[in-house]
């Protein structure tokens, strides 16, 4: 697990772990990143720090301990889906308030309503005096309001409607002074196939999906700020002007709506007769003043069916998004197989570049949820992560580990009808993909090493690591024996052999 600054990241020695099949990255040189975590309260419950017990193996309760990165997961039956799921929050560095609290919160609540086919992932990213408190009380009401619905399975939108209007409406009556402070919130319920996305304000969601030859970005949701025509015309219609601090000062002509989304000085919500509120976004939980002008705890709410190209999903604090493109997101996600280095690599970049562009930096929080197919699983006992390249790597190369054997139980005949899954779960991904030479290359090796073993010629210990150079290494040999009892399966020679 990589450092998530920006000046440390990247400098790491790789080690491999043995107690849960992870390779990680190590910082070697940083005294920042000492995050706690502490056990969840409840069994399904996730919140800031938080992870899963660490009794709950078979849902891979781990927590990076330099980041507090923590990896779980979570099956939708209904769908023959696991979402694996990593979280990652860090405070902003603010020079001028070294003790300044962490205003963004997350949550991840499963089985909502007691049902497995209703997961939530939320992000909040609080704002004002008392933006920590509106963020973690819209972070714990939320889901509590969802839950109470009934209407939640049948009508997510509706339940989602309501479930921010009664939590906004708390807010106001609580303890909390929230006349000048808020948060912004985004949620993806997951519910079977589906995926309901509520947004209200500048987080953002976003998916990766498989397209030709890499993962392109898909938004699930669109940024509420004043950039977006619609969403300005709909705040001044409610009485608000729209203009930057600079616009507003007098130094730039305030009729003249020119605004560039790199330009650090955005347009903000203000009312007709003063300098307030002054938000960035036109909708938020929260912000009595502002809601006057026409921001509103209304949330937008995106339905999307999940495909077999849907690779996973983002959701993230505008600290994530206000230099890092959606595509840039995705593409870092992509590009790494433990989801908790995902983060902490998106984490890092972002801490970079906002002290690239400014002197502190914002909150950052990100949720990354990976989309597998249940199919495709076949053997529990290693942690799964990764795209299909690396989990179909990483359940050949546990057919062979003798402590793997050992521990589970697991017969090498058993082991023959895991290989025949393997390769009509290779084929069924990588038919027009040139890596298909390769996979089933390793998945024959695989199969003639369990067959050899089925009748005793080999013992697992001894070709464990012969099996795994040659699968890294992408050799299409197909093995004589695998003949012995079986047909033979090769590389397609019109799609080579690497990926």
């Amino acid at each position: 697990m990589g450092c998530v600054h920006g000046k440390c990241f990247g400098r790491f020695k790789k080690f491999f772990c043995f107690s849960c099949s992870f390779d990680c990255l190590c910082c070697v040189s940083c005294s920042h990143c000492q995050a706690s975590c502490t056990a969840a309260a409840g069994d399904d419950s996730f919140g800031d720090n938080e992870i899963a017990p660490s009794q709950l193996r078979g849902r891979c309760g781990l927590s990076h301990v330099l980041t507090g990165a923590s990896l779980s997961a979570a099956d939708v039956p209904s769908a023959g889906l696991r979402l694996h799921f990593s979280t990652l929050t860090q405070r902003g560095y603010y020079p001028d308030e070294p003790d300044r609290t962490n205003e963004d919160s997350f949550c991840v609540k499963l089985r909502l309503q007691g049902d497995p086919e209703l997961h939530l992932f939320g992000v909040f990213d609080g704002h004002g005096k008392f933006g920590a408190q509106c963020s973690e009380f819209v972070r714990d009401k939320l889901p509590d309001f969802l839950a109470a619905d009934a209407r939640l399975p049948e009508n997510p939108v509706e339940a989602f409607n309501s479930a921010f209007a009664a939590t906004n409406r708390a807010l106001r009556e609580s303890a909390i002074d929230d006349s000048n402070s808020g948060t912004t919130a985004i949620a993806v319920l997951v519910r079977g196939d589906t995926l309901f996305v509520a947004n209200v304000g500048d987080s953002r969601a976003v998916s990766g999906v498989r397209k030709d030859e890499r993962v392109v970005a898909e938004e699930l949701s669109s940024d509420q700020t004043p950039f977006r025509r619609d969403e300005c015309e709909r705040v001044k219609r409610c009485g608000a002007r729209v203009l930057t601090i600079d616009q507003i000062d007098g130094v730039k002509d305030p009729n003249v709506e020119c605004w560039d989304e790199k330009d650090p000085d955005p347009p903000r919500v203000w009312v007709q007769d003063g300098k307030y509120p002054g938000t960035a976004f036109t909708r938020s939980v929260g912000d009595a003043t502002a809601e006057s002008v026409g921001v509103v705890a209304v949330p937008e709410v995106k339905e999307v069916n999940i495909t077999d190209d849907h690779a996973f999903f983002v959701i993230a604090s505008d600290g994530v998004f206000q230099f890092l493109s959606s595509q840039a997101v995705v593409d870092m996600v992509s590009s790494f197989v433990d989801l908790r280095n995902a983060c902490s690599a998106v984490a890092a970049e972002s801490y970079k570049l906002w002290l690239e562009k400014d002197y502190r930096t914002d909150d950052i929080t990100i949720i990354v949820v990976q989309i597998e197919d249940l199919s495709e699983i076949s053997f529990p006992c290693i942690p799964r992560k990764g795209n299909v390249d690396s989990l179909l790597l990483s359940d050949m190369i546990a057919l062979e580990c003798h402590d793997c054997h050992i521990r589970r139980g697991v017969q090498p005949q058993e082991s023959v009808k895991l290989i025949q899954r393997l390769r009509v779960t290779a084929i069924k991904k990588y038919k027009r993909r040139r890596r298909l030479g390769r996979i089933l290359a390793a998945i024959s090796m695989a199969a003639c090493i369990a067959r050899l073993e089925a009748i005793g010629v080999v013992e697992p210990a001894s070709c464990f690591l012969p099996l795994k150079r040659k699968m890294k290494s992408g050799l299409n040999t197909i093995c004589p024996a695998a003949s012995a009892d079986g047909p033979r399966v090769g590389p397609s020679p019109s799609l080579g052999a690497g990926g």
